[in-house]
């Protein structure tokens, strides 16, 4: 006769959204110091595709040099422990790899190596994305050495 009221409806548990990383947007094929020059004045060189579907403006690579005792080598311009490589585009989607080269960044008689330590990507619509050190092995080719360190122990 009576019907006995229905138990409340329990709480739904809150969701916690997680967002998904976007797919990599630029993919390095490789890097290296060039040979140094006059006076110990040395390039970088990189290697580097736009693999998004859409046209970036600029790259830059953040990067640190080391000579062949370890020893980080400064910038020649800023005297910093880093260095940021920029290279303006437009980079066009899906376009074939491009080895961009950077003149005087570096002056040493001995730099082993540079270690590419973030990316930073400007689209032509002026949004930004960085990708830091966790990131950098969705970008790097596979089989890409990223460190120094390895570089050093074998010329020893």
């Amino acid at each position: 006769m009576f019907k006995k009221p229905e138990p409340p409806a329990p709480e739904p548990e809150p969701v916690v959204k997680v967002k998904p990383l976007k797919e990599p947007v630029v993919q390095i094929h490789g890097f290296k110091p060039g040979q140094p020059g006059k006076g110990g004045l040395t390039d970088a060189h990189i290697r580097f595709s736009n693999v998004s579907d859409q046209t970036l403006q600029f790259v830059m690579f953040k990067t640190t040099a080391y000579d062949a005792e370890g020893h980080i080598v400064p910038a020649k311009k800023t005297n910093r422990p880093d260095a940021w490589l920029r290279v303006a585009g437009p980079f066009r989607p899906l376009a074939p790899p491009g080895e961009h080269k950077w003149d005087k960044i570096w002056q040493h008689k001995q730099i082993a190596c540079f270690e590419v330590e973030g990316v930073e990507i400007i689209y032509m619509d002026g949004a930004n994305e960085y990708y830091n050190e966790s990131r950098l092995g969705d970008i790097l080719d596979t089989g890409l050495n990223n460190s120094c360190r390895t570089n050093l122990v074998v010329q020893q």
